[in-house]
């Protein structure tokens, strides 16, 4: 499985393709998108990342 770049590019290539990835990074988030409202733990995942 290909490593994610981006969240919002995850997410309009669609969850399925990516399901196991994403639900890893969200499982663990620790940073939150100020753009699009997405979550990760890595925050070069993220548009604008912030600290949560």
């Amino acid at each position: 499985m290909a490593k994610i770049k981006k969240m919002c590019k995850a997410a309009k290539d669609g969850f399925k393709s990516n399901e196991d990835e994403i639900l890893s990074e969200i499982r663990n988030a620790k940073f939150i998108c100020k753009k699009c409202l997405r979550s990760a733990s890595d925050k070069k995942l993220l548009c604008e990342p912030k600290k949560i």
